[in-house]
């Protein structure tokens, strides 16, 4: 079987969800990134996530997110999926060791657009740092959607 097949099989969003779950376990547990199981299982996330025909889409946030080049890449990238029928969009956070107001607020402005396209949006491997920035301004909420809680893990 294919990729191109194995991609319009039914199950792939629950094998890509499985796949993020155990890369969040991974974090959880201090795997370091370069190990080759971590990278085994975050390749196999982008590939299944990058496939057109998923509903669910992986971005992983630049760790320069205070570049305005790297800003407008990453909300394009955010505004992109949602606008190709991602119906639910994780900002992966992994690389990102701070954030300032601009780059929070192109985070923002991204994940705004991608709910007014009827995608969600959740926010994983969110460092100390970050949490404690997004957790003090309520962004969590903005950017999910949720205002009941926040979104996403811990690093």
């Amino acid at each position: 079987m294919t990729n191109r097949e194995i991609r319009h099989e039914p199950h792939v969003e629950r094998i890509g969800e499985l796949l993020r779950q155990t890369f969040a376990i991974c974090d959880a547990h201090q795997v370091p990134r370069d190990s080759a199981l971590a990278a085994a299982v975050y390749a196999t996330v982008e590939r299944l996530a990058a496939s057109p025909q998923s509903a669910a889409r992986v971005i992983r946030i630049p760790e320069t997110l205070g570049d305005p080049d790297a800003r407008r890449t990453m909300a394009a990238e955010i505004e992109q999926a949602a606008a190709g029928g991602a119906r639910h969009i994780v900002l992966d956070f992994a690389d990102v060791a701070s954030v300032d107001s601009g780059g929070l607020g192109a985070v923002v402005n991204a994940a705004k657009k991608a709910r007014g396209a009827g995608a969600s949006v959740a926010l994983a491997n969110v460092g100390a740092a970050v949490r404690t920035v997004i957790d003090l301004t309520g962004l969590g909420d903005v950017v999910s959607g949720d205002a009941g809680g926040g979104g996403g893990g811990g690093r």
